[in-house]
């Protein structure tokens, strides 16, 4: 047997650098540790059961990998074969969503260019409707000419009167003839402030649908410029 007084080694490559050594011959004595005759008493009944109910947990478990394997194992494959087959049609599925969805986009950019392009072309005519709906109509104007519009009637009415008159031998200058006349200017003066009031109020109307007409249009579509 070789006994070392002392050894050198190299820790990186375990190469021993330097070494005092010899060759013994003899007794030795064997450090093989010691044990003790104490006695470990423990539960014989507990152990029982604990042994029991661990059996019975794996005759559980064996049970569910029976039924997995018999039930549940063939319904795995068969679906994973399934989804296998499947595979390509929803692919295809994809793919035909991501066209549509690329169509949709092309249609969606098209359409506000086309958007776009109508504001454009809308701004000089919904100018030109504001203009017209904030200037309105002047209602003095529309009464002048429906006082010129009933009055013309009346004149056309008078000539008419006149001949119908001669036709019938009835002298124009007699009073009967006069005070038809009269009784017609009194029905022109009423029909004459009827007809101005009436184009007053239709001017006024008018003026405020154009005016409520155009806070509609401002709201939405091409109004929105």
């Amino acid at each position: 047997m070789k006994l070392y007084r002392r050894i050198v080694i190299d820790m990186t490559t375990y190469k021993v650098l330097e070494a005092d050594e010899f060759e013994y011959r003899g007794p030795i004595a064997e450090c093989k540790g010691g044990g003790t005759s104490k006695t470990y008493n423990y539960d014989k009944a507990y152990n029982r059961r604990m042994a029991a109910i661990a059996e019975r947990q794996q005759s559980i478990a064996d049970q569910y990998f029976d039924y997995w394997k018999d039930t549940y194992a063939p319904y795995e494959k068969e679906l994973m074969a399934a989804n296998l087959q499947m595979l390509p049609i929803e692919l295809e599925s994809a793919k035909i969503g991501l066209e549509s969805m690329k169509e949709r986009a092309e249609f969606e950019s098209g359409k506000m260019q086309w958007e776009t392009e109508e504001r454009e072309l809308a701004k000089p005519v919904v100018t030109e409707y504001y203009k017209e709906a904030l200037a309105g109509v002047d209602p003095e104007e529309e009464a002048r000419m429906a006082r010129a519009d009933v009055a013309q009637e009346f004149e056309a009415y008078g000539d008419a009167s006149r001949r119908e008159a001669s036709r019938l031998g009835i002298d124009p200058n007699s009073g009967a003839f006069a005070s038809r006349i009269k009784s017609t200017g009194l029905e022109k003066a009423k029909a004459v402030g009827s007809a101005m009031t009436g184009a007053k109020r239709w001017a006024e109307t008018e003026n405020y649908q154009r005016l409520q007409d155009a806070s509609k249009l401002y709201k939405g579509g091409i109004g929105a410029v």
